[in-house]
């Protein structure tokens, strides 16, 4: 793959307010369709991105509204990478391991909590840093160009 060649790339940016999310939601779905996945690859791409975000507004920012979500969505000739970055609180302890719940039998899954388990099981890649006072999540999806 040549690197070095531009790629799109989006920026959004939202408040801190979970009526907001879909927003996020809806636009990751339409780029993975362009990019070419199929409609449950984007289906899984949307909801990643929709639990990121929901993250960082729920356990960054405490649930306070007005505070600033970007989110990164880059299309590559083979991938997508979605990041989210938020300025609130860094996670307490990032999981090495997704949890050992079964996400296709939906009476076994718990309220809440299952964000990354579900992102570690549907990205092929996922990482977490902090730059500075900023805490950004990267994930990955390759194409399976069926």
């Amino acid at each position: 793959m040549n690197e070095s060649r531009v790629f799109p790339r989006i920026r959004l940016s939202i408040q801190s307010r979970l009526d907001h999310v879909f927003l996020v939601g809806k636009s990751a779905w339409a780029l993975s369709r362009y990019a070419g996945f199929g409609e449950s690859e984007a289906d899984s791409i949307e909801l990643c991105l929709v639990e990121a975000v929901t993250n960082a507004i729920q356990h960054g920012y405490r649930g306070e509204k007005d505070h600033s979500v970007d989110i990164d969505i880059i299309l590559f000739s083979d991938r997508i990478s979605l990041v989210v970055s938020h300025g609130g609180q860094g996670p307490l302890h990032v999981p090495k391991e997704p949890s050992e719940v079964d996400i296709t039998d939906a009476r076994s899954l718990p309220e809440s909590g299952m964000g990354l388990s579900i992102i570690r099981r549907v990205m092929d890649h996922m990482t977490y840093a902090t730059h500075g006072n900023v805490h950004v999540w990267t994930m990955e999806k390759r194409r399976s160009d069926e």
